[in-house]
């Protein structure tokens, strides 16, 4: 579901700014995209059809994650900067809606919520940070409470997921 949402807003966001920004940036980000969900795709069979260790296959799909995570905040690097505040509003609360879904797949790896968290919002954080304009210092503002909340809501959701299967293993014991 995570690949197929990505993959769908990706190929949406593709769309919305063609013409407005160089095509060649939208096809090389949509082609990373693209790659690194097959990528994706293609360890979620590999982890179907194998026995090796989860700690294993959790660490590639960590690192997955964040890089799928990296992709999108780099597109707000290469987009923000010309956008309209109504394009601005579009693209922030589609990354928001990423954030908020990934969340609930996320949260039993701490680490891979975190960095996933981390790689979309802090190029925006940043980019916002240095602005002198200050509409733009107060967005950033709201994204470091949204990331600051979001991983709350990620810790607390990872301890309810490991509250629940602590009781679950108790109760068949």
């Amino acid at each position: 579901l995570g690949i197929a949402i990505n993959l769908l807003l990706a190929a949406l966001l593709v769309i919305a700014y063609w013409g407005l920004v160089p095509e060649f940036w939208l096809l090389g980000w949509l082609g990373g995209m693209v790659l690194l969900m097959s990528v994706r795709l293609w360890l979620t069979w590999c982890y179907r059809q194998d026995s090796q260790s989860d700690r294993d296959w959790g660490r590639l799909y960590g690192v997955l994650v964040v890089l799928t995570g990296l992709l999108w905040g780099g597109l707000a690097v290469m987009l923000i900067p010309s956008q309209t505040p109504e394009q601005r509003a579009l693209f922030l609360l589609i990354l928001a809606g990423l954030i908020i879904a990934a969340l609930p797949m996320l949260a039993v790896i701490k680490s891979v919520v975190l960095g996933y968290s981390l790689a979309v919002q802090l190029p925006i954080i940043g980019l916002f940070a240095f602005s002198s304009d200050s509409q733009d210092l107060l967005l950033s503002t709201a994204v470091l409470i949204f990331l600051l909340g979001t991983t709350g809501m990620a810790w607390y959701l990872h301890q309810i997921i490991f509250d629940w299967l602590r009781l679950r293993q108790e109760n068949r014991a």
